[in-house]
């Protein structure tokens, strides 16, 4: 079950300047809303904590370098409506081997902890309040980021 049109209008008329764009996610019929970085936690309460749809469970983060900005999207849903949600963010390094910072969701969607540190190991983005203990995939100091398109070993 997609958000219905009011929840769209909810966001814009409460905290319009989180919103960067809305679009269609591919050839469904669903939304995706594109917020600022610096307010991803804000949005994420919002959408975990609305009565009406309760996204309170993070499917999956999805990270893709497109033309050197990588694209954050996390895949939202409600156990107790079924509602669905995509939600983006866009991060843009300086350069091709630098890392980037964003907020973690993890506080507001604990089961997002490890999908981060994939992220973090594989696409170098660095999330703020989400502290990595080990190395989850690479070795303890890789060179560079695997999954970036500029990535040479």
């Amino acid at each position: 079950m997609e958000l219905p049109h009011k929840f769209e209008s909810l966001i814009k008329r409460s905290m319009p300047e989180t919103v960067l764009q809305w679009q269609p996610f591919g050839r469904t019929k669903k939304k995706v809303l594109w917020v600022e970085g610096r307010f991803l936690l804000e949005i994420s309460r919002v959408l975990r904590d609305d009565p009406e749809h309760c996204l309170d469970w993070l499917e999956n983060l999805s990270v893709m370098d497109v033309e050197g900005a990588l694209v954050l999207t996390y895949f939202l849903r409600s156990t107790q409506t079924q509602s669905s949600f995509l939600l983006r963010v866009s991060l843009a390094p300086m350069k091709p081997e630098d890392s980037v910072e964003t907020f973690s969701i993890a506080s507001i969607w604990p089961m997002g902890r490890r999908m981060e540190l994939e992220a973090s190991e594989l696409f170098g983005i660095q999330f703020i309040g989400n502290h990595r203990e080990t190395a989850l995939i690479l070795s303890e100091d890789p060179k560079g980021f695997p999954q970036r398109k500029g990535y040479r070993r």
